[in-house]
């Protein structure tokens, strides 16, 4: 923390981004007071850093073994790596994707469609299983998302998280932070009864399940 926490930083955020070091090192400061537009100009400047994607293939596996039903949506589907790998291996699904930076459009059995996690533009119960991967951890509104999250979804919800510590400066722009088990209880307000919890290649796995019927 005591580097992580202070400009000692720079150095690192003026490798990975240039002029805009300075801007992205703003970013926790500035986010309570930016616009929508704003923040999607944030996540195209650091998108262009990111990996293919941020899921873990342990992650990646579980997932792919314990989809239900027939149609599935990906909340913050970014680039559409894993509803690509769904596809796949499921071509008889019908697989939306949302994002704010997605632009719409229609690729075999997936439809990429724009909008927030905190707002999603679908009617209630619309999805069999709805899976939100590295998106949480960005997101200002943690109870609007999760509630949207559960408005949309029928069967069952899959939602994964990085397991990892507050830091002032981090490149991947996290306002929230789950560090401990009891931290996905207290910020996502999970029903204990419902819900199963594991951890997979240092990132939280969550699995509620609504109905199965």
């Amino acid at each position: 923390p005591i580097v992580r926490d202070s400009w000692l930083m720079y150095p690192c955020f003026w490798l990975l981004f240039g002029s805009k070091a300075r801007l992205i090192m703003d970013f926790k400061r500035k986010l309570p007071f930016l616009e929508e537009e704003d923040i999607k100009k944030y996540y195209e400047i650091v998108g262009g850093i990111n990996r293919e994607t941020d899921l873990n293939s342990q992650c990646i596996d579980f997932i792919l073994h314990n989809i239900v039903g027939n149609i599935i949506l990906d909340v913050g589907c970014g680039k559409g790596y894993l509803i690509n790998r769904i596809a796949a291996t499921y071509p008889h699904l019908t697989i939306y994707g949302v994002d704010i930076i997605a632009e719409e459009h229609k690729k075999g059995n997936i439809i990429f469609i724009r909008g927030p996690a905190d707002n999603l533009p679908f009617e209630d119960k619309m999805f069999d299983t709805v899976i939100c991967t590295h998106v949480l951890e960005h997101i200002l509104d943690l109870d609007k998302a999760v509630s949207e999250i559960r408005r949309v979804a029928r069967k069952r919800i899959i939602i994964v998280v990085p397991r990892q510590r507050e830091y002032i400066y981090t490149p991947d722009l996290h306002v929230h932070f789950f560090p401990y088990e009891h931290d996905l209880y207290l910020k996502l307000k999970l029903d204990m009864d419902k819900i199963r919890i594991m951890e997979l290649g240092g990132d939280w796995l969550i699995v509620e399940d609504i109905s199965l019927v």
